[in-house]
Parts: C-alpha cells; sequence; structure tokens
C-alpha cells in the first residue's frame, strides 16, 4: 500500500492483521487514527483507568506517521520565526515548550512500557 502514491515508509512495508479479541466490549474511549498520536492518547487515558479501543482505517502507523516514517521532532510548520511575528514571543515560547513536552511523553511511553512502538508494529522493537 502506497500512502501518497509514489514512495512506500517501512510502517506500509506489509500489511498486518489482528485478532480482535474485545472488539464488541464497551469502552469509555474510541481513538480514531492508529498513529503516534492516537496511540499516545491512548497510553495516557489508559494509565487514568479509562477503557480505550484504537481503530485505524489502514495499517497502524498509516498516515502521518507513516508519511514521516515516525520522525519525531519538536519543530513545526511555521518558523519559530514566523510564530513570533504572528503570535509573539510568549507565545512561541509556549509553542516550543509544548513541542518538547510531547516529545519527551512519548519517548517515555516508549522507555518505560514499549506500548506504542508494539501496538504500532506488532512486534517488540527496542528504540530507546
Amino acid at each position: 500500500m502506497y500512502r501518497d502514491g509514489a514512495r512506500k515508509s517501512l510502517w506500509q512495508q506489509e500489511v498486518i492483521t489482528f485478532d480482535l479479541p474485545g472488539l464488541f466490549e464497551s469502552y469509555d474511549v474510541a481513538i480514531v487514527g492508529g498513529g503516534i498520536t492516537g496511540y499516545s492518547c491512548a497510553v495516557k487515558l489508559q494509565e487514568v483507568g479509562q477503557k480505550c479501543i484504537v481503530i485505524e482505517a489502514a495499517n497502524s502507523g498509516f498516515g502521518t506517521t507513516g508519511g514521516t516514517t515516525a520522525h519525531i521532532n519538536t519543530f513545526f510548520d511555521a518558523s519559530y520565526d514566523q510564530v513570533i511575528n504572528d503570535f509573539g514571543l510568549e507565545q512561541a515560547t509556549k509553542l516550543a515548550q509544548a513541542g518538547e513536552e510531547a516529545l519527551q511523553i512519548i519517548k517515555s511511553n516508549i522507555k518505560n512500557t514499549r506500548s506504542i512502538v508494539n501496538l504500532m508494529s506488532g512486534r517488540d522493537i527496542s528504540l530507546l
């Protein structure tokens, strides 16, 4: 499956199928999107006692995560200069802090539980 019609990322190399026990159970939260953001949300919600299901239309990690080969960084579509010009230094600083906090949350999830990587790949992969 090619996400953009031309290139295939690591997450798109094969179609991984899963058994679906519990599909018809009740859940507190349904998360639409099985990429790094969806699985990060699921981990956080489960940590506070919510029962979650992640729903993905293609392979886990297929969308934005797959299109970026799961490269995680702390920069955004707009440069910090542009954010400062549009919203001011205080808001740009908050954006930078939020980006760094998100990166640390993802690293912590992977390091402490390996949940996200295992769910997305169907295999045990050590990254950090």
